[in-house]
């Protein structure tokens, strides 16, 4: 079914599953060299769309949708310095953006925290829709805010809001207390145009690709080795995100980042953050990457 195939990015509880929490990555703690799956429950995830919201704003803009679906898949993958808390704290993520020239949650260093609301209002706000609101937002109030721009459709068609019927990428769902974004749009769903991988369905691909089943979490693949290279063949016309932690290190922090435009006859790759000792490269579909390090976590996430 389509439905189970969608995925939605949300900033959903604290370590203790409660409002409010301390630290982030408190799940990831669990993560060391000899248990190198760990417990991999980020505070920050992407789940399967399921039924219960009460309503989705569509923003007008396609490049605006776009950009928010980036920004949450990018959040997500930052679970070393991005947790949540419903305190004061909340607007760690917003903050921290907007002291960047191109606003990325991916790049973060410093330990903040965000809430669903605020996760999805820095996504929008960095979208270039510049309400001052945005940073403190509350699910309350999302109605309010998101209509008055003129930015966004509100839709509450019943098959939408429960089947993901006609859903598209950077839709951002709401129901009374909780936000997300879908990262996918269902015509691509239903038609057979993305063939995303969940852990289900993963033995085959990881087999193929040299990887174990356990290194898997959700949307992206885990890779621990020593030092070498390593070749990944990629979807034509995809977006990934990839990012390289040195186990070596005290913290789970990426050590390097990049953004990956696959083609078969003309990929691009662009460095967000650098290493000396971890090298990317793509030539059309093949991903190439050089690990100096001798244990390190290795992730490519699709964004598109």
């Amino acid at each position: 079914m389509a439905t189970n195939k969608i995925r939605i990015a949300q900033a959903a509880s604290s370590e203790t599953g409660t409002k409010y929490g301390t630290a982030p990555n408190q799940r990831r703690t669990g993560v060391t060299l000899a248990n190198p799956g760990g417990n991999l429950d980020g505070e920050l995830n992407v789940v399967r769309f399921a039924g219960g919201w009460e309503a989705v704003y569509r923003p007008k803009d396609s490049k605006v949708a776009e950009f928010i679906a980036n920004f949450m898949m990018s959040a997500v993958s930052n679970g070393s310095h991005i947790g949540y808390s419903q305190d004061a704290t909340r607007v760690g993520v917003f903050d921290e953006c907007k002291k960047m020239l191109l606003p990325n949650p991916a790049m973060i260093t410093k330990l903040v925290n965000c809430d669903c609301a605020t996760l999805v209002g820095a996504a929008i706000y960095f979208a270039g829709i510049k309400l001052s609101a945005l940073r403190k937002l509350c699910t309350w109030e999302m109605d309010d805010v998101l209509m008055k721009s003129g930015k966004f459709e509100k839709l509450t068609d019943k098959n939408l809001l429960q089947n993901a019927v006609n859903i598209k990428r950077g839709d951002i769902l709401w129901k009374t207390g909780h936000t997300a974004v879908s990262l996918d749009s269902y015509e691509n769903i239903s038609q057979g145009g993305d063939n995303m991988i969940f852990p289900e369905d993963a033995s085959k691909f990881l087999k193929e690709n040299g990887l174990r089943t356990k290194d898997l979490d959700g949307n992206s693949w885990y890779l621990y080795s020593s030092k070498g290279t390593s070749s990944y063949t990629l979807v034509n016309d995809m977006t990934y995100l990839v990012t390289f932690c040195n186990r070596n290190a005290a913290s789970n922090s990426n050590d390097a980042v990049w953004i990956v435009a696959a083609h078969r006859d003309a990929s691009h790759i662009i460095t967000l953050k650098s290493s000396t000792s971890t090298k990317a490269s793509v030539n059309g579909l093949t991903l190439t990457i050089t690990r100096g390090a001798m244990y390190g976590r290795l992730s490519i996430t699709r964004l598109t």
